[in-house]
């Protein structure tokens, strides 16, 4: 199986989805523009329900996402 195959890969030096690599390290602007409008702000982070995807910035002043959530029970 090739990881373009499958909706996540994870290797130890990417993430991937549907075979985009995700934007580690990059403001909100960037996994918007990758994955569309997110489905709700909690405050804390941003969530793309339909994906199963959660992102979190604030502890880093929105300037980049900080850490990444990936929810496999709503896949």
């Amino acid at each position: 199986m090739k990881t373009e195959d499958t909706e996540f890969a994870i290797t130890p030096c990417q993430i991937t989805y549907k075979g985009k690599e995700l934007p580690l390290g990059k403001p909100l602007d960037a996994w918007i523009q990758l994955l569309g409008t997110y489905s709700r702000h909690t405050g804390r982070g941003y969530v793309w329900d339909s994906l199963g995807i959660a992102i979190n910035d604030w502890e880093a002043n929105h300037e980049y996402v900080k850490e990444l959530y990936i929810f496999f029970v709503n896949l």
